[in-house]
């Protein structure tokens, strides 16, 4: 992982962290240690099999590194886990960090600053019916790109968190595509975002829901089901308001 580079985005100059001169510092770090690809590396013994986007991570290491802190790198990550940039998943011997957006950040995408701004100032000035403005809503959802500040996107990445507690190797997945999944299950199907994200939590919460639902088109193929039969959850379940 010594070789190569990271991409930086333009628009990261506007983020809450490049104001912050030690987070920048300790965020640019997270992205030049992890891996590009997937690796199979051994700790005490063990193969673990790290995904684009992850590393494997101690405070220590990290504090020696960095000339910080422990307290200060805590800090850090306290402040990239709740903006959800990271998921850290915690074991007895070691912990996994995983750049949530690697894919849609660091990924081998040809499009540039002026495409996504031209695309996403896009709007339909034509009268058309209701339907034809729902499938046109639905192809436009296919083209835009979310932002990491999105709540479609932090709802996507709420899920892959969830779904990474229980299971460090389970395989980094484009959130990209994920958020979209989101946009539509708002926009095309009138889910509030209140409503989703009850039922994330509650599905992973459930022995038998969260081996099933592994995607958030799973979640939104499932959502009306979910809502029937986890209904009671949900209702009794109010702490991920404040959250």
């Amino acid at each position: 992982m010594a070789d190569g580079y990271v991409k930086l985005w333009r628009k990261t100059l506007e983020s809450s962290i490049f104001s912050n001169s030690v987070l920048w510092r300790f965020w640019c770090w997270c992205l030049m240690k992890a891996t590009h690809k997937e690796i199979k590396i051994t700790v005490n013994f063990k193969e673990i099999v790290l995904q684009p986007g992850q590393f494997l991570f101690g405070r220590n290491k990290s504090s020696a590194e960095l000339a910080m802190t422990e307290r200060s790198v805590r800090t850090c990550l306290s402040a990239l886990k709740t903006t959800s940039r990271i998921a850290i998943t915690t074991t007895n011997r070691y912990s996994i960090i995983t750049i949530i957006n690697w894919h849609s950040y660091q990924g081998n995408g040809k499009r540039n600053d002026q495409q996504n701004d031209q695309q996403n100032d896009q709007q339909t000035t034509s009268r058309r019916p209701a339907g034809d403005h729902k499938q046109e809503g639905i192809k436009n959802v296919k083209k835009k790109t979310l932002s990491l500040d999105s709540i479609e996107y932090k709802l996507a990445s709420l899920l892959f968190e969830l779904i990474a507690k229980r299971n460090p190797t389970h395989k980094q997945p484009n959130l990209q595509a994920w958020a979209k999944e989101i946009d539509l299950m708002i926009r095309a199907d009138n889910r509030t975002p209140e409503a989703i994200k009850q039922i994330i939590k509650s599905c992973q919460a459930d022995p038998f829901w969260q081996n099933n639902i592994l995607s958030t088109k799973k979640l939104r193929e499932q959502f009306d089901q979910l809502s029937i039969k986890l209904k009671p959850s949900v209702q009794g379940d109010t702490s991920w308001q404040s959250k």
